[in-house]
């Protein structure tokens, strides 16, 4: 796989075109083929899409014919659309920049390989538009979400290891504790008075009172926020409250 040329904003336009459509078209396919084995989800999460092709100038004529060649390329794969037309690919492939501007060039190309290989919903051997735009796509943009979901929860966790620098592994498990007890819904019935669940809670408590000097102004902020959001233990939430007001 070549290097971008100087001033290159995107691989695409280092495609040599030539006055012969088939040429240009087998030199696109064999680029392809060369890309396929380097796009991942992870890198198409920061990929330019289709709308920031077009806001760098890169004309929408270059975009529908290196789409279409991907479309093309794994036509030939499909049981039903290996005799797929050039008129055809070009149509499939104008239809499916529209739907999808949010995407990129290269979540075309990993879309396709995913659906080659089996990884994008079940095609029956048929690549038409309703294949495409129904069980494809559908398919490639839940795995997309999905490795989303992951990274967001990811930098979370490494943020909150962030905010946690500094308090002492009994301040840490402390708050940890608590964030579990918020996260249990609240239950519609009161706990009776003097059961075990209640004698737990006051030892909590105490534990909770001993301990939530050691948290960050941060965290107590937060665990107020939540405190409230579920309108529950409002003994602790008193406690927080109180410490929020010594470190004003």
């Amino acid at each position: 796989m070549k290097e971008l040329a100087k001033n290159t904003i995107h691989w695409i336009q280092d495609i040599p075109k030539n006055e012969d459509k088939e040429s240009t078209a087998l030199a696109i396919r064999e680029e392809l083929t060369f890309r396929e084995n380097d796009v991942t989800l992870f890198k198409n999460l920061s990929t330019p899409t289709i709308i920031d092709l077009k806001k760098q100038n890169i004309s929408t004529r270059d975009i529908i014919i290196i789409v279409r060649e991907i479309i093309r390329k794994t036509a030939k794969t499909f049981k039903y659309a290996e005799n797929m037309t050039l008129e055809q690919a070009t149509t499939l492939a104008s239809d499916l920049i529209d739907l999808c501007k949010d995407e990129s060039i290269e979540d075309f190309i990993l879309m396709f390989k995913m659906a080659r290989m089996g990884k994008c919903g079940e095609t029956k051997g048929r690549l038409d538009s309703d294949i495409i735009t129904q069980v494809i796509v559908p398919a490639y943009l839940d795995h997309k979400a999905e490795l989303r979901e992951k990274q967001y929860q990811k930098e979370k966790y490494a943020k909150k290891q962030e905010d946690n620098e500094g308090m002492s592994p009994e301040a840490i498990k402390a708050f940890d504790e608590l964030y579990r007890r918020l996260s249990v819904p609240k239950k519609e019935e009161p706990e009776k008075p003097n059961t075990p669940v209640l004698n737990h809670h006051h030892i909590y408590l105490e534990n909770l009172k001993k301990r939530i000097p050691h948290y960050s102004l941060k965290l107590l902020m937060e665990t107020e926020e939540k405190m409230i959001d579920q309108d529950v233990y409002k003994d602790a939430l008193e406690i927080v409250r109180n410490e929020i007001r010594k470190r004003k």
